[in-house]
Parts: C-alpha cells; structure tokens; sequence
C-alpha cells in the first residue's frame, strides 16, 4: 500500500502525519523546528517511509513563486524559508 507524508511546517513546530488515501492517519508526529536546517529535517522525517510513499504534501506559511517553485515570503517566524524550493525533498 502506497501512503502519503503530509507536513504542517510552522514556527515552532514540524507536525506530520502518514495518511492512506482515504485520509486515514497510519502515523502521526510532530518535532520541533529546526529553523537552519529544515530540508534536511524533513527529508530525515520522510526517509523511513520513502518507499512507500505515493506523493508528498507541504503546508507553510507564506507566498510561493509557481514559475520558479520557490517560497518569496514566508512571514516573521519562519523568514527563513524564503528561497527554499520544496520540490528538493523529492531527491
């Protein structure tokens, strides 16, 4: 069975769950942010579960630029994240 790694990345807090498609949460968890380094936080929350994935969904806060797939504004808390592009999770 294929499953889908959902993340609410927030200021304070990573929140991640593990869903079926039908939105039935295998596995739930959340870590603190580690703000210098949250790609690579996330790609080691979504390493255990990488074969089984299906797709990868990413909630922030913020405003993402869809030609050049990258945050240009992502608020007080997590400024930080200006310039990432998401998509290198899937690497």
């Amino acid at each position: 069975m294929k499953y889908y790694f959902l993340a609410d990345v927030g200021g304070t807090h990573i929140k991640y769950v593990l869903s079926t498609a039908r939105a039935k949460f295998v596995f739930e968890n959340k870590v603190k942010t580690d703000h210098k380094n949250i790609i690579k936080q996330l790609k080691e929350l979504i390493k255990p579960y990488a074969e089984q994935l299906k797709a990868i969904g990413i909630a922030s806060t913020g405003v993402v630029d869809n030609q050049r797939h990258k945050i240009v504004y992502a608020g007080n808390n997590l400024e930080v994240l200006k310039g990432t592009n998401f998509r290198l999770l899937a690497k």
